[in-house]
């Protein structure tokens, strides 16, 4: 589950248009900083790319069409048509066996993180297991403080370093309480 960078409950630097839409009546039909999550459980990757392009063009076309709050909330953005490109990578790397959790958060502004890496600005929602005591409001759906993982092993990408990356790894999650995890390298070449 994502956990909150933050226990604020309104935007704290709200940009232009950053407010509550209401109907004739005064009613509230969408409060951009109401907690909304949408989690879709862990997938394994598939990495058979046949009739991406197909559906790279049905993603353009439904990405062109006006929005409107009520759409977004009820057409999450990972359910349209079906389309699910965020399991597939390339068959070059399908001795990962990969699985991930695809994540939307709303509002963005209490949950998502940003580093600056070497292809600029990255933002990232932290993820955690639930301890019993971290879980919060939204159905359940957020923690506010973060809970054990329960990694067993890492397995480090191609990288141009030696096996001073296995070390330091392993002394990082040893100095993060997980002092017996199994750490190897892919043998993926590294190409720069």
């Amino acid at each position: 589950m994502p956990i909150e960078r933050t226990p604020a409950t309104e935007h704290p630097n709200p940009p232009v248009g950053w407010e509550i839409e209401r109907d004739e009546e005064g009613s509230i039909i969408m409060d951009p900083d109401q907690v909304h999550i949408e989690v879709v459980s862990w997938r394994k990757v598939r990495y058979n790319t046949a009739g991406v392009d197909g559906r790279v063009d049905r993603i353009a076309t439904l990405a062109g069409k006006k929005k409107t709050p009520l759409s977004d909330m009820f057409l999450s953005w990972h359910e349209l048509a079906d389309i699910k490109m965020l399991e597939l990578k390339h068959p070059a790397f399908k001795d990962e066996r990969e699985a991930r959790m695809i994540l939307e958060v709303n509002p963005r502004w209490k949950f998502v993180h940003h580093y600056e890496g070497r292809f600029g600005v990255t933002p990232f929602i932290e993820l955690s297991a639930v301890n019993g005591d971290n879980q919060n409001n939204a159905n359940d759906r957020y923690l506010t403080t973060a809970g054990k993982l329960p990694i067993r092993s890492v397995m480090i990408g191609p990288t141009p370093l030696g096996d001073e990356v296995i070390d330091a790894t392993k002394e990082f999650l040893e100095l993060n309480g997980y002092p017996d995890v199994d750490v190897s390298r892919s043998t993926i070449p590294f190409r720069s």
